[in-house]
């Protein structure tokens, strides 16, 4: 979600030079910002106290003016409040902890949108002096498709969709069987083809399944590409169909138009990806389920509240796909 904020950031101070402490499997993502500079975080050599210890005296000797915490962890504040007492000047994400848990009790709940996790990253380089404001520019070039890419995908002049089946809690996950008739549904229709994200062997073997079982028009790219090669597929994406989870966050930083499917979490915990609109919001049916939001993260659910995303029908989703595409000009009737 940090990718419209760097990209604003360092398009208003050009000569600004930026060393992002992150695992280094995420560089793909910053590639087209060349004023920032990766630093590999390892878990295995920085995970605990001694090597984040090492790790902080490293950073203090490389000269930088000062240091920004925008993950607001056990780790980050260590490392963030460690260079501040070596003589830096820190500044730190305000994540808006009291303002979210008012939104996810059970009780007096107050329903508000919150501010927006991009703007809460936008707010901390503010803080630290810098004068800028988030807008629609934004975005990330789109990447060229490669032979290789093309290979696996196919030829054709089909719009391509993609969808993201999976979240890392249940609570914001589809019900598989809804999701195999979404994409089923959108195979027989014609209209698009469907290329499908995963992770991980088990996620990799149920799309695949899927794939095997379409018309042709259903493709798996789980396991099958480098982490590299899909942010190219997903920069030349017409639509992508995502849960709350991070695939509708790296379509977002291309300017792809994303449908979000929510479950016990909610937009106005400010996590909806950047710049979409309430038309490209599927939620469950509140009614129902007025709990919701019950978490931030996904991972409390209520009892009862298990099956709550099957009130986002297959019926309802898929007809909302097809008019946003209509809606986009990339559907032809």
């Amino acid at each position: 979600m940090v990718y419209p904020v760097l990209k604003a950031l360092t398009s208003r101070y050009p000569n600004l030079e930026l060393h992002f402490l992150c695992p280094q499997r995420w560089q793909p993502i910053f590639s087209d910002i060349e004023q920032l500079y990766f630093i590999d975080f390892n878990k295995k050599k920085h995970g605990d106290w001694k090597g984040l210890l090492l790790l902080t005296f490293r950073l203090r000797w490389k000269g930088f003016q000062g240091v920004i915490d925008l993950h607001h962890v056990l780790r980050s504040d260590y490392i963030n409040r460690g260079l501040q007492l070596m003589g830096l000047k820190g500044y730190t994400l305000d994540k808006g902890r009291k303002e979210k848990a008012a939104l996810t009790r059970a009780e007096n709940k107050i329903m508000e949108p919150l501010k927006t996790m991009h703007q809460r990253y936008a707010d901390v380089f503010v803080r630290a002096g810098f004068d800028f404001e988030l807008n629609g520019r934004a975005r990330a070039p789109k990447r060229e498709v490669t032979e290789t890419i093309q290979e696996q995908i196919g030829q054709d002049d089909l719009p391509w969709v993609g969808f993201a089946p999976f979240a890392a809690h249940d609570g914001k996950r589809y019900p598989i069987e809804m999701s195999r008739q979404l994409v089923e549904r959108l195979d027989k229709n014609g209209k698009c083809k469907v290329l499908l994200f995963g992770g991980g062997v088990e996620e990799a073997e149920i799309l695949k399944e899927w794939e095997g079982v379409s018309q042709g028009r259903v493709i798996n790219l789980a396991e099958c590409l480098s982490f590299a090669d899909e942010l190219t597929v997903i920069s030349q994406l017409k639509l992508m169909i995502s849960m709350d989870s991070g695939n509708g966050h790296l379509a977002a930083n291309f300017g792809v138009p994303v449908l979000t499917l929510w479950g016990v979490t909610h937009p106005f915990l400010g996590y909806a990806p950047f710049g979409q609109t309430e038309d490209y919001q599927l939620l469950v049916d509140r009614k129902e389920y007025p709990l919701i939001p019950t978490s931030v993260y996904g991972k409390k659910v209520p009892e009862g509240y298990e099956e709550a995303m099957s009130t986002i029908t297959v019926e309802k989703a898929f007809r909302k796909v097809l008019k946003l595409l209509r809606d986009q000009g990339d559907l032809q009737d």
